[in-house]
């Protein structure tokens, strides 16, 4: 992929925009990738506003609100005896690897 220059505009516009719109949407709006807009915020000092967490944090918290924990429950360690039953067909050297890469990756 061609390496594509920042412009004073896009700067700019990057500058205003920043705090309060999607990184997705500012990719779309200025024909760069995500992680351009990342980078690029991140080397200017730019941050998200309290305004848009607050926005986004009630959409995240909606769409995982059936995985959170509630009060007094305890995580189950993860090992072969619980999850073995669901997938009988995998073995335990099978499932300790799978394990080890989740774990590492």
């Amino acid at each position: 992929m061609k390496r594509k220059f920042w412009t004073k505009e896009e700067i700019d516009y990057l500058i205003q925009n920043y705090p309060d719109k999607d990184n997705e949407d500012l990719a779309i709006i200025l024909n760069r990738t995500k992680s351009s807009i990342i980078g690029k915020s991140g080397r200017l000092g730019l941050r998200k506003s309290k305004a848009f967490w607050k926005r986004v944090g009630r959409i995240y918290a909606a769409q995982c609100k059936h995985t959170q924990f509630k009060k007094g429950n305890v995580a189950k360690k993860l090992n072969y005896n619980s999850v073995g039953r669901a997938i009988s067909d995998l073995t335990k050297e099978v499932f300790d690897q799978a394990v080890k890469e989740h774990f590492e990756a």
